[in-house]
């Protein structure tokens, strides 16, 4: 009796939730543990059964086990071993427990102990921990760790069932912008909305991954043709012409879309990926709002634009690069009061490269910024030496790239250069678009009223092709419009291009901005920007952009007064 007592000691003051059962199934003990848990008394529960404490769905096993053993006096397996099951609490809540069964005798009598512990906050920081390791924190999606093991199993099956699986890899177009705009808070706020569109397009089966920044994936499981693929890409892209809802405003979106199917664009994972991933760029390259399907095609320009780029790393460091430089010309005078310079790269093996080939490509790697300021520096250099070799002083201008004019230094860097090569700010001009500036309105205006107050000019590039807007030009400190070469090329033939461009001249006249006049080719085009009072004018009528030493010959024929016909001698 004494261990007997000592017994039921132990038991009431454990932590763990202790229930006993006799062989009829009948409730013994009940310890205070059991009651906080379950919430019922002892008094409620000795005598009765174990039902109460477990779902309907477990009952029926129990019996059969608790019969077995008492019948036969086997011990079940579950005997010696921790369980991991479901209880089920007074006020009908489920719970998981941890269980640990064991058998003793009390004089004649057989019993099974059972002990049981919630393990519900175990298990919430499991959930945690995986929420942490397999989605994505912001959309709630599942992450490229989850991807990967679904990836696999879609694959596998994919083999074994001689269907098809496909990879839609989504890139939102314009979403940096709004980040540089808004704040990254409204971008992560649109970033939520596109997880949700996109699961809410597909069906059971489907994966939709967060990827990366602003960039998802689909993996589309089971597809019998490659027709269904393009559906779900369609679709997407037709969710996306809805306006996004953030804040009382509505933001408009664009996707480009690239799609893989397996096994047809790729025998592996990786390969599969990677060619979603060159078909997404090449709808970017499309003008996106588009999808792709990838074809070989891309793998071949792929290859290209790898070595492109490797060359490219490689072009300063081999004096590849040369400038050439364009005249401006007062149409009143005569005189070449100006050059633009243009970045021109002569590979050692294949030439001459197109700039649409190379800048595109420079600005996505990042080696516009070495590139830029290598453009910046010789430029100056340049001018000063014509400077020194005895010509007038004239005005040269550079175009500027979004990354180089967006980095934190490039004020000093202007005034590092400048220093360097001893040319006064005023010679300097300094092109921008439309778009960089308005892409950080704030920024842009303190860093040009900056490089103004340095004494540094500053135009807008291909003026017309962006926001052209009259409240821009009277907030940021600009000195000069130039006037797109496209609206030049036809305002002798389209009245609707003469129209803009007689526009332009007289809004630049009433805010007191000069103008250069791009793309001039052909005396008309001269005469009809001439009689509207364009003064300042650059194109191929005057000379094509050339190196150097044969630029020095055009502006050494213009100090001796000779500028007419020297176009037709270049």
């Amino acid at each position: 009796m004494e261990k007997q007592a000592q017994f039921h000691t132990v038991i009431a003051a454990t932590h763990d939730a202790v229930v006993a059962i006799d062989e009829q199934g009948r409730v013994t003990l009940f310890n205070p543990a059991a009651e906080q848990l379950f919430g019922w008394s002892s008094e409620e529960m000795i005598g009765g059964s174990l039902d109460a404490l477990m779902p309907e769905g477990y009952r029926g096993q129990h019996r059969k086990d608790v019969a077995s053993f008492f019948g036969t006096g086997e011990p079940s397996e579950a005997i010696g071993r921790s369980l991991e099951l479901l209880a089920i609490h007074r006020s009908g809540r489920e719970f998981p427990v941890e269980l640990s069964l064991s058998v003793g005798q009390c004089g004649r009598e057989r019993f099974v102990l059972a002990t049981l512990r919630d393990i519900s906050s175990q298990r919430q920081v499991e959930r945690e921990i995986r929420q942490l390791a397999y989605y994505d924190g912001l959309t709630g999606l599942p992450n490229r760790a989850l991807f990967e093991d679904r990836f696999r199993r879609v694959l596998s099956s994919a083999d074994r069932t001689g269907q098809l699986a496909a990879l839609l890899f989504i890139g939102v177009d314009n979403l940096k912008i709004i980040n540089d705009t808004r704040g990254h808070a409204c971008g992560d706020r649109l970033l939520k909305l596109t997880g949700q569109r996109l699961s809410s397009l597909v069906h059971g089966g489907v994966t939709v991954v967060r990827w990366e920044g602003d960039k998802f994936v689909v993996l589309l499981p089971g597809l019998q043709a490659l027709a269904e693929a393009e559906q779900v890409a369609d679709d997407i892209l037709k969710t996306f012409g809805e306006p996004f809802p953030v804040d009382e405003q509505r933001f408009f979106m664009t996707a480009s879309v690239g799609v893989a199917v397996y096994p047809h664009h790729g025998s592996g994972g990786e390969m599969l990926l990677q060619h979603a991933d060159m078909a997404m760029y090449a709808a970017k390259e499309q003008g996106r709002n588009t999808y792709c399907i990838f074809t070989e095609e891309m793998n071949r320009c792929l290859l290209e634009r790898s070595e492109l780029e490797h060359n490219l790393r490689q072009a300063i460091a081999r004096e590849e690069f040369f400038l050439a430089f364009q005249p401006q010309v007062d149409q009143k005078t005569g005189r070449v009061v100006g050059a633009e310079a243009l970045l021109r790269w002569h590979h050692k093996d294949k030439g001459l490269i197109p700039p649409g080939q190379f800048i595109p490509l420079a600005e996505e790697s990042g080696l516009i910024l070495p590139i830029g300021y290598w453009v910046l520096r010789h430029a100056c250099a340049q001018n000063k030496a014509w400077q020194l070799a005895g010509y007038p002083p004239l005005r040269v201008a550079v175009n500027l790239s979004a990354r180089q004019f967006q980095q934190p230094d490039f004020y000093d860097q202007v005034g590092r250069i400048l220093k360097e090569t001893e040319l006064e700010p005023r010679y300097l001009e300094l092109e921008l678009t439309e778009s960089l500036l308005m892409a950080d309105a704030k920024a842009a205006a303190q860093t040009l009223s900056a490089l103004r107050d340095l004494g540094v000019g500053i135009a807008i590039d291909d003026f017309g092709t962006g926001y052209s807007s009259l409240s821009y030009l009277k907030a940021f400190p600009i000195d000069r419009i130039k006037i797109a070469q496209e609206f030049v090329l036809d305002i002798v033939r389209d009245p609707g291009d003469a129209a803009i461009v007689e526009t332009i001249i007289a809004m630049a006249h009433g805010l007191g901005l000069d103008i250069v006049a791009e793309g001039v080719e052909t005396a008309d085009q001269l005469e009809f920007l001439r009689t509207r009072q364009c003064q300042v004018m650059q194109g191929y009528y005057f000379s094509r952009p050339v190196p150097a030493e044969i630029f020095i010959e055009f502006l050494a024929e213009n100090v001796a007064g000779a500028c007419n016909g020297v176009h037709a001698m270049l």
